[in-house]
């Protein structure tokens, strides 16, 4: 990694998010948390705030719980 993705990656496992990584040829970084979305706004903020990226930058968001459903038209 870049030394700028490093410094964010090192954030987002000291606030406890698995399995951060990078996207195939990025600079799309992920990392997952349980859902929580009081400490979530939280994180969002100190995230901010500890690696100077701009207020809509990262994105915290949830995922669905159910597989996909197959649908036959016609």
């Amino acid at each position: 990694l870049v030394p700028e993705l490093d410094r964010i990656v090192s954030c987002l496992r000291r606030k406890g998010f698995h399995g951060v990584g990078q996207s195939s040829w990025g600079p799309t970084l992920y990392g997952f948390l349980p859902r929580d979305p009081g400490r979530n706004e939280r994180l969002h903020a100190e995230i901010v705030a500890e690696t100077g990226l701009a207020e809509g930058t990262p994105v915290i968001t949830g995922t669905i719980d159910a597989g996909a459903e197959a649908v036959s038209v016609g």
